[in-house]
């Protein structure tokens, strides 16, 4: 699936909402938005919503998962597995960096991971090397893990900016990037190491490099609108070519309301101009933050 905007309101995946017990092999997201749009009770996927069956094979790559309300899970590739199996599966790293925002239980590959009566929840042999931002139970690969298992699976620490998840190995990038990093990988029919290059890229899949761009295009590097207002850094980024663009407002008790927070991809990034850029924009003070009233004392020195 390519270049994708979906919104919705309760479990949202760009290829399934709920996967009840189906096969999901050899599936792909890129450049898209898959935006949950406010129910406490959501789960976001970057491919599945709420996972019961088996996803294997599955990349999702310059993308975009988004839900700043929902409480079930926001994760790359899956926002909350019941009892299913992850397998062989990744966010890769691309031209874009793939992000993942949420407020409860917010994972670079899985938002939650439970079982069900069904079965074992179970991750195995995956990696994440998403940014990842949220409020309560935020994990690099895993944002909460309240049952089932992660067997040899990893998180980016340096791409996700996450030293912390509720399962997987943390790993830098260089180290992502080196084949002895994936213990028990299959590098023969299912995985190709790139070694010191790029994060290991699935065997089905054909040039992941240049998804993202159209024949012609030619890439742009990446402004720094960070500080910003919103419409400034609209103005610049549509100066520089890239006019897709995705705002998501977020708090802040140090931004100015209306003010850039941060911006991905990164200043300095080439990307192509059909790529998404995402802006963070300060929504005010964080709930729970207290101004004081200030008062001008007389000076009781003025003379009358």
């Amino acid at each position: 699936m390519l270049d994708c905007n979906i919104t919705g309101y309760l479990f949202v995946g760009a290829l399934v909402g709920v996967n009840t017990g189906e096969d999901i092999i050899h599936c792909g997201v890129s450049a898209s938005i898959i935006h949950g749009s406010g129910d406490t009770n959501n789960s976001v996927g970057g491919l599945v919503g709420v996972n019961s069956g088996l996803v294997e094979s599955c990349v999702v790559f310059n993308s975009m998962i988004i839900d700043t309300h929902a409480q079930y899970g926001v994760g790359g590739l899956v926002g909350y597995n019941w009892g299913g199996i992850l397998t062989n599966s990744c966010i890769y790293l691309s031209s874009y960096t793939t992000s993942v925002t949420g407020v409860y239980g917010v994972g670079g590959l899985v938002g939650m991971l439970y079982n069900s009566e069904k079965g074992l929840g179970h991750v195995i042999n995956c990696y994440s090397s998403a940014t990842v931002m949220g409020r309560f139970y935020v994990g690099g690969l895993i944002g909460y893990h309240g049952e089932g298992a992660v067997t040899l699976s990893y998180w980016d620490t340096t791409v996700s900016g996450i030293v912390l998840s509720d399962g997987g190995t943390g790993k830098t990038t260089v180290q992502m990037r080196q084949q002895a990093t994936y213990e028990g990988w299959d590098f023969v029919n299912i995985w190709v190491s790139y070694e010191g290059i790029h994060h290991p890229i699935l065997k089905w899949v054909v040039d992941l490099s240049g998804e993202g761009s159209a024949e012609g295009e030619v890439p742009i590097t990446v402004p720094n609108v960070t500080g910003m207002t919103e419409q400034q850094a609209r103005n610049a980024l549509e100066s520089a070519g890239l006019n897709r663009i995705q705002v998501v407002y977020n708090c802040s008790n140090t931004v100015a309301q209306g003010n850039v927070l941060s911006q991905a991809p990164s200043v300095g990034e080439e990307i192509f101009p059909r790529v998404y850029v995402q802006l963070f924009i300060s929504n005010g003070l964080c709930p729970g933050v207290i101004v004081p009233d200030v008062v001008e004392e007389p000076n009781s020195k003025q003379k009358m």
